[in-house]
């Protein structure tokens, strides 16, 4: 039993499931808790922005979309990876929303190699 709740819960935060009317609601008693578990996971993964459940994770946790992709490419950039190891949907978004595309992207890594500080927004 122990073992298919575990399956359920990582099928659940994988698939972006809603918390309500779902199987999960009656493993996870915290809503708030299984909406972080989903929106780490997708970072850690790279996916899309949940949308779909973007009116509990901005209400309850107050991540933004814009909040979302700052937090992912951070992570990206301090990792050193490259920008096409981000998903196209996932790079489409990052453009759109913070208008930071490879070109932009590659100039923050070579700022963050030379020892400046690395800002993602500057006027």
């Amino acid at each position: 039993e122990k073992e298919y709740n575990k399956q359920v819960l990582d099928y659940s935060i994988k698939t972006q499931l809603h918390y309500r009317g779902n199987l999960v609601s009656s493993l996870v008693k915290n809503e708030r808790s299984y909406y972080e578990q989903v929106v780490q996971s997708s970072r850690n993964q790279l996916m899309l922005y949940p949308y779909h459940l973007a009116e509990a994770v901005v209400a309850g946790l107050r991540v933004t979309p814009f909040q979302y992709y700052c937090g992912t490419l951070l992570d990206v950039m301090e990792q050193e990876k490259s920008y096409d190891a981000l998903p196209n949907f996932t790079a489409v978004d990052c453009v759109r929303l913070l208008g930071i595309g490879r070109n932009q992207y590659i100039e923050l890594m070579n700022q963050r190699k030379s020892g400046g500080r690395t800002r993602l927004f500057t006027r």
